[in-house]
């Protein structure tokens, strides 16, 4: 009867995390790679209307840039690692993540009457964390893969000297895969850990809306405002395996679920100013409006006595960024560029699980641009991103000793420490 009881523990906790990376992508790791040039510069953005990514960092610089069609592209390749342990229980593990590649496109028409259009295509959040399977915090996680994807066509219009004006409608396509263990010792027949894996996509809309102050000459304030989307996932699939024979009709093998989760509004605004001929200084602060994250709730298509939809408390709190960045032209044809950012995490101490397990972030870049022709020019960049060690822990998680006893909070303790490389490179094109 061991395996009943154990079953019995999860019907509270199956899923209940299945999607919660597609949230914190738009927070813990905000430093994302929607602008080859800006990633060098620590990510910095708003105030400098430096190509065709002004789409996503302010579309209302748009209308700054010289007349005519700007294309500007890239790539990223990310590599990140954590390692958790737990020295109280002598154990220690660490991520064995597959590289993510995300890029993004724009495309850009300045008018010469202050007017101007564009389209963005681009993929700011794309993640992958796996860790062993059956390892110590096998019931909140095994894999994950998620990416989401945002088209994004904008206008702009400079009104005078001083002002532009600017905006864009946003629409985002998200998908994500979980695997987990469906909790610490339950079995099929044969032994296997029994597992769920969880796989669910969405569609949702958005606005943004921009300026950009230019109150004399090379000092420009720019400010940006991404509204909140709402995820609604439905008919999501939930397919569980290694599931002991007496257990099928409680966990039917493929089963549907739906969910709603927010993808916050943000405040973004910026500084920039030119020191001396060819060397600019920016500053940029972020605000994501995460506090209105209070539940992740979870409803099955089919419930059974032992799998109950969920009703489980976040209350995230608003997260703040700070990124500071230069770029220096040294002649005609070479521009480099440095930068850093510290990134204060959303998640309150006691609701961290190993697939967000990320404290204040902090990052360093370098980048640089080769003008090759009057028209083209390659862009590079790097980052590296680091939280400092630190003690977590999850309390969350429910399970019953027995049948008969009402399921008690298990908390999930560790120390977590996370590293992250990026590697970018793109293109600017002016016709």
């Amino acid at each position: 009867m061991q395996f009943l009881k154990l079953c019995y523990m999860k019907k509270r906790v199956l899923l209940l995390f299945a999607f919660i990376p597609l949230v914190l992508s738009a927070s813990g790791y905000k430093a994302n790679s929607t602008g080859i040039k800006q990633i060098g510069m620590g990510f910095v953005g708003v105030s400098i209307p430096i190509d065709a990514s002004a789409i996503y960092f302010n579309p209302s610089m748009l209308s700054s840039l010289d007349p005519g069609i700007h294309i500007s592209g890239g790539a990223t390749y990310k590599r990140t690692k954590a390692v958790l342990r737990n020295k109280k229980e002598s154990w220690s593990n660490e991520t064995d993540n597959d590289p993510v590649v995300t890029g993004n496109i724009y495309g850009a028409y300045v008018m010469d009457n202050g007017l101007s259009f564009g389209l963005g295509v681009y993929v700011p959040y794309g993640s992958s964390v796996k860790y062993n399977d059956d390892w110590e915090g096998s019931h909140l996680v095994n894999k994950l893969s998620l990416a989401t994807f945002y088209i994004q066509p904008t206008v702009s219009y400079q009104v005078n000297e001083w002002l532009n004006v600017g905006g864009g409608f946003i629409v985002v396509y998200g998908t994500v895969e979980q695997n987990k263990n469906l909790n610490r010792s339950t079995t099929d027949d044969k032994g296997n850990r029994s597992e769920v894996t969880v796989e669910g996509s969405a569609t949702s809309y958005g606005y943004m809306a921009s300026a950009l102050l230019t109150p004399m000459e090379g000092l420009r304030l720019g400010i940006n405002y991404r509204s909140k989307v709402q995820l609604e996932v439905t008919d999501g699939d939930a397919t569980f395996e290694n599931i002991h024979s007496a257990l099928t009709n409680d966990f039917p093998k493929n089963n549907k679920f739906s969910s709603e989760l927010p993808m916050p509004a943000e405040l973004l605004v910026g500084i920039s100013y030119d020191v001396v001929e060819g060397l600019t200084l920016a500053f940029d602060y972020n605000m994501i409006f995460w506090d209105e994250y209070k539940s992740l709730d979870i409803d099955f298509k089919t419930n059974t006595p032992r799998l109950a939809d969920s009703y489980n408390p976040r209350n995230w709190q608003n997260s703040h960024t700070f990124r500071l960045g230069a770029q220096y032209a040294i002649d005609s044809m070479f521009t480099v560029r440095a930068g850093t950012l510290f990134d204060s995490s959303a998640l309150p101490t006691d609701y961290i699980i190993p697939d967000t397990a990320v404290d204040d972030l902090i990052g360093f870049s370098l980048g640089a641009s080769i003008q090759l022709t009057n028209s083209l020019s390659i862009d590079l960049a790097i980052a590296r991103f680091h939280t400092n060690e630190r003690s977590d822990r999850y309390i969350g998680y429910k399970e019953s000793r027995s049948a008969s006893e009402a399921p008690t909070q298990q908390p999930f303790n560790f120390d977590s420490k996370i590293t992250a490389w990026y590697f970018s490179g793109g293109f600017s094109v002016k016709l």
